[in-house]
Parts: C-alpha cells; sequence; structure tokens
C-alpha cells in the first residue's frame, strides 16, 4: 500500500492584505486502486434546462458514524417544491426491501417535506462495507407529472450534523464525473472519516468503471447502485459509463481541511463534467473564519489563474485537484473545464460544519426565477440561520434581483475575488423563498444569476444550489 503522492506546496498569493489565499495541490489517490466486491443481493429492475424536472433519482450516503452507538439515528427527508400553477403528483419508489413506496400530491405554487424511512435506505450503512465495492439497491426514483425540484436532507437527530444537496432531474446526468471526498487526512493523519462514493444506474446493461479504487467494469440494471467506502481520500477519481448515470459522493463525518475542529456530514449530487464551465468566484460562507473549495479538472494541461495569477503548481491535468483558503474571496478561471466545489468550516466559536456544495460559474446561472424551500424542522428548533445568497457576474445584474418581494440595494453586494463577480446575502426563514429579476421593464433585462442556499448553528451547516443551468438530453 503506497501513500498518496501529494504536491504539498503552500504559498500565498500576491493579495490584498487580509484577503491571503492559500494553496495545496495533489493527484488522485494511489492508495489501495482493488477493493473487493462484497456479495449482494441484487434486485433487477424491469438543450440547457434548470435543475427541475418530472424524474429523478437519488440515493442517501450514510451519515451514521459509529455502528455501535445507537443512541441517535438520522431523519431522512426530501423537500419537493412545485414551482407550476398545476397539483403535482408525486410517486416515489425504492427496489429496497424495506422501503414502502410513496403517493403524494403537491399543490401549485406549494412544497412539501417527506420523511424517508428507515435509516438502513442510506448506502454503506453504518460502514458496513468499508474498504469494499458492493452492488446496492437503495435508490429512489422520483416522479411527477409537472416540474418540480428536489433537495435532499440528512441529518443528526441528536443535532450534531446534516447536509443537503439538489436532486439533478434524470435529464440532466451524464457519463463522466469526477467525485469529491474528505481531505483532512493530508494535514492531520488522525483525522480520518469514511468517503463514499455511490454511482447509479438509470437504465438496464449499464457499465460502470472507476479509474481508481475499484477499475473492475461493473454492469448495473435500473436503479441498482455501485458503492464503494474507503478510509482513504478519493478527491478527483473519475467514474465513467456508457449510459447516463447518477453519481453522489461525500464524506460520514469528515473535517474540511484548513482549520477541522470537528467533523460533520457531507455530500454532493455531482454534476457530470459535460456541463463543467471555465470560471467560477467563491466567497467564504458566514460565520467562516476561512472558506475553502476544491478545483477538479477535465484536461491535462490545464492553466489555473486566481483573483488574475496563475498557480504555481500547474499546469494541471485530469487525475489532479487543488484545494484553496481563503478569508475573503477569490475569482477562479482556468484555460480549460473546471468543477469548483465549496467545503465548509468551523470558526473559532465553534459555529458552522464542513459540508459540500456546487460553486457555480456563469455558464451555470440561468434567468430564473428560482424557487425552493428552506425546511422549518430540526433545523429551527436548532437555531439555524439560514440565507439566500445571490451571485451576479455582471454590473448590471446588481440591484436588479428580488428575494421574495424584497430587492437588495446594490450597496450590499461584495465583490469577489478580482474578478466580475459580486454577491449578496439575504436572511430568510424556513419556508418556500423565489428569486427572480425585477421584471422585463427592468434595464438590461433579461439576466442570468446564480443561487445558493446556506444555513449555520453551533457545529451544524448546510448548503446546496438549487436552479442550475446544465445541458440535458430529452424533455425534463
Amino acid at each position: 500500500m503506497t501513500s498518496r503522492l501529494v504536491l504539498g506546496l503552500i504559498f500565498i498569493l500576491g493579495a490584498t492584505a487580509g484577503s491571503a489565499t492559500t494553496i495545496r495541490a495533489g493527484l488522485k489517490s494511489e492508495l489501495p486502486r482493488y477493493l473487493r466486491l462484497a456479495p449482494s443481493k441484487a434486485v433487477p429492475l424491469s438543450a440547457d434546462s434548470v435543475s427541475q424536472g418530472t424524474s429523478f433519482v437519488f440515493s442517501f450516503l450514510n451519515s451514521h458514524l459509529n455502528a455501535k452507538d445507537t443512541s441517535y439515528t438520522e431523519n431522512l427527508s426530501l423537500i419537493i417544491t412545485n414551482p407550476t400553477d398545476q397539483n403535482a403528483l408525486i410517486t416515489i419508489n425504492s427496489p429496497y426491501p424495506s422501503f414502502t413506496n410513496i403517493s403524494l400530491t403537491v399543490g401549485g405554487g406549494q412544497w412539501r417535506k417527506v420523511d424517508i424511512n428507515p435509516a438502513s435506505i442510506q448506502t454503506d450503512y453504518m460502514d458496513q462495507y468499508l474498504q469494499k465495492a458492493v452492488i446496492e439497491n437503495k435508490s429512489l426514483f422520483v416522479n411527477s407529472n409537472v416540474s418540480v425540484s428536489l433537495v435532499a436532507s440528512n441529518s443528526l437527530n441528536d443535532g450534531s450534523g446534516e447536509d443537503k444537496f439538489v436532486v439533478l432531474p434524470i435529464c440532466q446526468l451524464g457519463t463522466e464525473y469526477h467525485v469529491v471526498g474528505d481531505e483532512s487526512a493530508h494535514s492531520f493523519q488522525s483525522y480520518q472519516s469514511t468517503n463514499i462514493i455511490t454511482v447509479i444506474a438509470t437504465q438496464d446493461n449499464t457499465t460502470v468503471r472507476l479509474n481508481y479504487l475499484y477499475t473492475a467494469p461493473t454492469v448495473l440494471n435500473r436503479g441498482q447502485q455501485l458503492t464503494i467506502a474507503t478510509f482513504y481520500t478519493q478527491t478527483t477519481i473519475a467514474v465513467n459509463s456508457d449510459k447516463p448515470v447518477a453519481v453522489i459522493s461525500g464524506s460520514v463525518c469528515g473535517f474540511g481541511y484548513y482549520n477541522p475542529s470537528h467533523c460533520s456530514y457531507e455530500v454532493l449530487m455531482l454534476a457530470p463534467s459535460s456541463n463543467w464551465g471555465k470560471e467560477a468566484a467563491f466567497y467564504k460562507f458566514q460565520p467562516e473564519d476561512m472558506g475553502e473549495y476544491m478545483v477538479l479538472f477535465e484536461n491535462n494541461n490545464t492553466d489555473l489563474y486566481i483573483n488574475e495569477e496563475k498557480v504555481a503548481q500547474g499546469p494541471f491535468g485530469h487525475d489532479s485537484y487543488l484545494i484553496a483558503g481563503t478569508t475573503t474571496g477569490a475569482f477562479v478561471r482556468a484555460t480549460g473545464p473546471i468543477y469548483v466545489v465549496a467545503v465548509g468550516s468551523t470558526n473559532y466559536q465553534d459555529q458552522g460544519a464542513p459540508f459540500f456544495a456546487n460553486v457555480p460559474g456563469s455558464s451555470q446561472f440561468s434567468q430564473g426565477p428560482y424557487t425552493f424551500s428552506v425546511a422549518p424542522t430540526l433545523d429551527e428548533q436548532l437555531n439555524l440561520k439560514h440565507f439566500i445568497r445571490v451571485t451576479c457576474s455582471t454590473i448590471s445584474c446588481i440591484g436588479t434581483v428580488k428575494v421574495d418581494n424584497y430587492v437588495p440595494s446594490g450597496l450590499l453586494y461584495t465583490r469577489m475575488g478580482r474578478g466580475n463577480y459580486y454577491f449578496v446575502d439575504v436572511a430568510v426563514k424556513g419556508g418556500p423563498h423565489t428569486v427572480s429579476f425585477m421584471g422585463p421593464d427592468t434595464p438590461w433585462a433579461p439576466i442570468s444569476f446564480g443561487v445558493t442556499v446556506y444555513g449555520y448553528g453551533q457545529t451544524r451547516a448546510y448548503a446546496f444550489t438549487p436552479g442550475l443551468s446544465y445541458q440535458s438530453s430529452g424533455t425534463c
């Protein structure tokens, strides 16, 4: 077993005082590549758009840290938002034998939170397949007669951790992905947490292959999933398939990288590489002391620029990645497609927690409206603070976007690094929200913009990005 190849160079870019950016670059894992496929009882199953649709498939990754500790369990839920003026007739089905199929109606312009049980429907539940690959049947299919949006939530009922992610419709899925995982073990060897990848087939006879950890071609039928759980880092491992698949990755209890103090659940439904862009802008979330983000690369010989300064460790390739920390924000651009992922962190007062979230660039922005819900459940009981972040990539966008009926003044926007991106955070309560531009009479309309939703409390945080504009195949 060899150790991971890491370029452990850390330096400070020439940014303004108080906004230093630190960098760490690395290559894909060279830890054990040939995990064993664990036995499993398979259950066989016979243009651009925002992340809304009528057909979805996803899974919940395990967030139960210690199988011997049964004093807590996980609250799994799905938040369904119907932005149309018609009733949405929803069905939720799974091949998992212990799951009872669900049918419900979500009224036009309304939202519903649906509890998903049992907790054992999580992949690699309680780490039973650690350091193995296994074919599981724990996928969830959601179908609707009208276009809806979905946000999946996995939270520990003792209040010690959670994360949420946007469920992409099947029409936005692809055939190549790069996964993300917790990287804290590189800084603190004792901070190891189980990283998980799950790959879900949307069609019968789908061949899936990873370029590390478990490299054997695996044939899956619709609804089956290849799940891999490892103690080692997995960031930038490539997943390829001959038919569209859903890929979800994360960590049971990750620590982040630059300022870990405690661990928390991290999860992300990944964007296929066909939907990556060449730029993005990041700004640390409240209340972080240092914000953290990862950059993954699609092509070899890709040069990367942060705040318009070329990163010295490059050029980067298909099997490399970079982790950066900043006390403010950064504008990131590259000569080839990149995938930027935010990693949550904790401040010195233990506010916030690690999480994963997409960092969209202008190519993933849309004209809106973005309609989604923030659930007033355990989050409210724990006094979490919730925010909607509006991101603009042009000056003309500033001051023309409204959150519900509130139009933030252009004076409230903050520049994100040394690019033309600006953002504003708007505090909100639980419930449905809509972000849109002010109207067709607005100068420079229509405009496109990005939205990120996040929240935090004591040792707890989450983030997700609704309404991503991705290429789609067929009708969503």
